[in-house]
């Protein structure tokens, strides 16, 4: 009778073990951390220290002051399929809809070559990256070499730049959300 019961506690365990696992979607995603104190959630992107095979999704947040966004970046075999943002503050249509997307687009829309939506060409590996996020937490730093855009806040731009998106494919982004809006600002 020992036996059976130890079998049964086993089985129960790996069942529970599989649906844990069905859950995680992304290691990365689950391990991220919330690098500000007190009020401020800035959390990282990538938390590993090796970025050389990206699959699946990957999730930051961003909360500061009046500045409650979250960003998707969806990966697939190291080639970016597509940056969603949201803005977690507005209240539009649906009563109670807290999450209202403002950005999502396909890397292939931005580019006619595929070659352009590879990890290396998106990412770059910011070895600063901590150091950064904490200081952001703390003030407004603002780079002179990071694009400015109308719908996005500079210090979320800077965030995603922190976080190792690269200048040139943050301007590529900003300038196909101008061209497909006919420059509007536009949140859909």
């Amino acid at each position: 009778m020992n036996l059976e019961k130890k079998i049964s506690v086993m089985i129960i365990c790996f069942f529970i073990g599989i649906v844990h696992a069905t859950e995680i979607e992304n290691v990365e995603s689950i391990n991220r951390s919330n690098i500000c104190k007190e009020n401020n959630k800035i959390t990282r992107i990538f938390t590993s220290k090796n970025l050389k095979y990206l699959n699946g999704n990957y999730y930051g947040a961003f909360l500061k002051n009046k500045y409650n966004y979250s960003v998707k970046l969806n990966f697939d075999n190291n080639f970016l399929n597509y940056v969603e943002i949201q803005d977690n503050a507005l209240h539009v249509g649906i009563r109670d809809n807290s999450r209202k997307i403002i950005l999502h687009i396909s890397c292939q829309d931005i580019y006619n070559d595929i070659s352009f939506c590879h990890r290396n060409k998106i990412l770059f590996d910011n070895t600063k990256q901590l150091k950064n996020l904490k200081k952001i937490c703390s003030s407004n730093v603002i780079s002179k070499n990071i694009p400015k855009t109308s719908y996005l806040p500079d210090i979320f731009v800077e965030y995603l730049y922190i976080n190792g998106v690269n200048i040139q494919f943050l301007k590529d982004l900003f300038e196909y959300q101008k061209i497909i809006t006919n420059g509007i600002v536009d949140t859909f």
